[in-house]
């Protein structure tokens, strides 16, 4: 059962193109359906936006940036920076940032960053956060 206008391969395409890249209601003004169409088409295509997808976030951070997952856990790593630092900067969970960083930088990481140092520091001089 078909609701509405059938759906060009044009406006396919478009959707294609653009779902994940810029908001679904822009898609949607553009090809003159509604949010909703567009979101259950992009669904059917197979689609997934990178809000709901934690490894399409990671790619196209890795994009934008310029650097793939494992240069910026060495960054991180070698800053003494914590895993969930990075992970919230990416928008994903720490378990997320895991799966994508290689097992031998991942255990490389140091447990004591420099913010677990100050926060033990901080409780045996008792000054208060």
């Amino acid at each position: 059962m078909s609701y509405g206008r059938e759906w060009t391969t044009t406006e396919m395409a478009y959707i294609r193109t653009h779902y994940g890249y810029m908001p679904t209601r822009e898609i949607a003004k553009k090809i003159n359906r509604t949010p909703w169409r567009v979101k259950a088409v992009a669904s059917e295509m197979g689609l997934k936006h990178p809000l709901w997808n934690s490894g399409l976030r990671i790619e196209r951070f890795e994009r934008e940036t310029g650097k793939n997952v494992d240069q910026h856990a060495i960054e991180y790593r070698d800053r003494q920076l914590a895993r969930r630092d990075l992970a919230g900067v990416m928008g994903v969970s720490v378990e997320t940032l895991k799966k994508f960083v290689s097992a031998e930088i991942w255990q490389s990481w140091p447990k004591a960053t420099l913010a677990h140092k100050r926060r033990c520091k901080e409780r045996s001089s008792g000054v208060a956060a």
